[in-house]
């Protein structure tokens, strides 16, 4: 399985979309994991990319959000929402099921940081043990597009 995460930057989305979408699809991921996605651009991704199963959870009081982008049925969303925010989702494919975890960890408080992970932790060791575990810290670097592809 192929998953790839991006933080899309959402200042000046629309100069950058079309580019994105054409990463979008050049990575062909199984899943895509997406942070600072306005929520405007997240219904344009669902429209415009061939991704049958999608997730959104939008940041406390803002526009803008995390979003998982599928090949595989979504059959379970959680969503941790606090000084920060973070969006589980279980899905399956070929049999196994997987827990894959998007965080966007705030950049002005370590504390908010640590407890965003430790409530992470317990939710990981609070869920069955046959499901497979990928957990993505995004952390914001102003003007650059994050890529990260894990093969399984």
């Amino acid at each position: 399985m192929r998953i790839a995460t991006y933080n899309v930057w959402y200042q000046d989305i629309d100069v950058r979309a079309e580019q994105l979408f054409e990463e979008i699809d050049k990575v062909d991921a199984d899943v895509i994991a997406l942070q600072e996605v306005p929520s405007a651009f997240y219904k344009e991704l669902v429209k415009g990319c061939e991704y049958e199963h999608c997730a959104y959870v939008s940041y406390e009081d803002e526009e803008m959000g995390l979003a998982f982008l599928s090949k595989h049925p979504i059959l379970n969303q959680i969503n941790f929402i606090d000084d920060s925010i973070s969006q589980s989702i279980i899905l399956e494919r070929e049999g196994i099921k997987y827990s894959i975890t998007n965080v966007h960890l705030p950049w002005n408080s370590i504390i908010a940081k640590e407890k965003q992970i430790v409530a992470i932790d317990k939710f990981i060791h609070s869920c069955e043990k046959k499901l497979i575990f990928l957990f993505f810290l995004v952390i914001l670097i102003a003007r650059y597009l994050q890529v990260f592809i894990i093969i399984l």
